[in-house]
C-alpha cells in the first residue's frame, strides 16, 4: 500500500492546482515503480518548475506499507520527526530498522564498474523490499525486473521488448515463476556459451531440499531463502551485493 499525505501553502486556485499536480504525479511514478527517493527529487522539480513565485512551498510524507503489513517506509519533506502514539505513550519513530549499520555506498572498493542486476520476481512486495534494500544502503548497481520467465529468458536472449536490454552482471532468480520456472530459465542460460558465465543466485521462499539440489545440479552459484521479516531481507540483498558485486571480480 501507498500513501501520500501533503499540503501546498496557501489557499488560491494556484495553490490547489499546484497540489492536483504534485499528486498526479506522485501516483504516475509510484505506478511506475520508482524508487522513492527519485520520486521526492522528481517531486521537489516539479514544484519548482510549476509554482508561481519562489514564496510557494509544500509538505510532504510517502509511506509505502508491504502486504505483510508488518513493515514500511516513511519518507518526509519539511516535516518534523514523526511520533508514534501508544498504550505506552509517545515515542520517536526509529528513523532506520533496528541494528542497522551506518549505511554506506556498497561498492565503495576499487571497481568503479556499476553492474546490471537482473531481478526474477513475480511477487510485487518482495520487488517493492529489493528496490527499497538497493536505496537504502545506497547500492550504485542499477537493477532491472520482469515478472515471470519467459520475460527473463527474453530479456537475456534481447528479443521482444528487451531488444536494448544490457547484459546483467548478476542475476537474481526465483523459483516459482510464471510462464517458465526459475529451474527452467536457469537450465537455459547455463547451456548458453555467452550466458552461461553470469553469476545466478536462486532467491526464493523455497526450502524444499529438492529445490537446492536442482538449482545446484544446474550451476546456480548460491541458493538463498528470503527472509520472511523486512530487515533480515534487506540485509540478505546487502550481503548478495557486498559479496558478489564489491569483493567477487567478475567477468567484463
Amino acid at each position: 500500500m501507498h500513501a501520500l499525505i501533503g499540503d501546498v501553502c496557501g489557499r488560491g486556485p494556484a495553490e490547489a492546482a499546484l497540489g492536483v499536480c504534485l499528486r498526479v504525479a506522485w501516483r504516475t511514478l509510484v505506478l511506475a515503480g520508482r524508487p522513492a527517493e527519485e520520486i521526492l527529487s522528481t517531486l521537489s522539480e516539479l514544484l519548482e518548475h510549476e509554482r508561481q513565485d519562489d514564496t510557494m512551498f509544500a509538505t510532504l510524507c510517502m509511506t509505502s506499507v508491504h502486504p505483510d503489513r508488518t513493515t514500511g517506509w516513511i519518507r518526509m519533506a519539511g516535516h518534523l520527526p514523526p511520533l508514534v502514539l501508544s498504550h505506552g505513550g509517545v515515542a520517536e519513530l526509529p528513523t532506520r530498522p533496528r541494528g542497522a549499520k551506518t549505511r554506506k555506498p556498497m561498492t565503495e572498493l576499487d571497481d568503479p564498474r556499476v553492474i546490471d542486476v537482473l531481478l526474477v520476481e513475480d511477487d510485487d512486495g518482495d520487488v517493492l523490499m529489493t528496490r527499497e534494500a538497493f536505496e537504502y544502503y545506497r547500492i550504485r548497481n542499477r537493477l532491472h525486473v520482469v515478472g515471470d520467465g519467459e520475460q527473463a529468458l527474453q530479456f537475456l536472449h534481447r528479443t521482444g521488448p528487451y531488444e536494448d536490454a544490457p547484459r546483467p552482471g548478476l542475476i537474481l532468480l526465483d523459483v516459482n515463476l510464471p510462464r517458465r520456472s526459475g529451474l527452467e530459465v536457469l537450465k537455459e542460460l547455463k547451456q548458453d556459451n555467452e550466458l552461461l558465465v553470469i553469476p545466478v543466485i536462486m532467491l526464493t521462499t523455497s526450502r524444499a531440499e529438492e529445490d537446492i539440489l536442482r538449482s545446484y545440479s544446474l550451476h546456480a552459484n548460491a541458493f538463498i531463502t528470503k527472509p520472511v521479516d523486512f530487515e533480515h531481507f534487506i540485509d540478505a540483498i546487502r550481503q548478495i551485493d557486498t559479496f558478489f558485486l564489491t569483493l567477487v571480480k567478475l567477468p567484463a
